[in-house]
């Protein structure tokens, strides 16, 4: 499925691109939602940002923009329903044996009288 994301020579920038916001994103809600804020939390978000804008740039420099990211994720969603028609439907389990037959098993750790 994510074969043809890899395929691609940029692929990995925009890949971290698509992860450094998710970090800003994450580090700005523990910032907005905690009562108490510490320093640190400000440094973590400025660096999150900065992380972010040197992803954007990697992309940039890559070639790569978020029309590309479309055009990455219907290829790979056309694809994966492609794959998803083509293969077989997995068989049923098989039924397990009632525990209700009347069957008993000896158990080699039990005494034997």
């Amino acid at each position: 499925m994510f074969a043809s994301i890899a395929d691609d020579a940029n692929g990995p920038s925009m890949g971290t691109a698509g992860l450094s916001a998710l970090l800003v994103l994450f580090a700005l809600l523990k910032v907005l939602t905690n009562s108490y804020v510490a320093i640190w939390a400000w440094i973590g978000l400025v660096l999150s940002v900065a992380v972010a804008i040197g992803a954007w740039m990697n992309m940039k420099a890559a070639g790569e923009s978020l029309s590309d990211l479309k055009t990455s994720v219907t290829a790979a969603a056309s694809s994966a329903t492609a794959a998803a028609r083509t293969s077989s439907p997995a068989a049923p389990p098989a039924a397990a044996p009632s525990a209700g037959t009347g069957e008993t098993s000896s158990n080699s750790d039990e005494a034997s009288t």
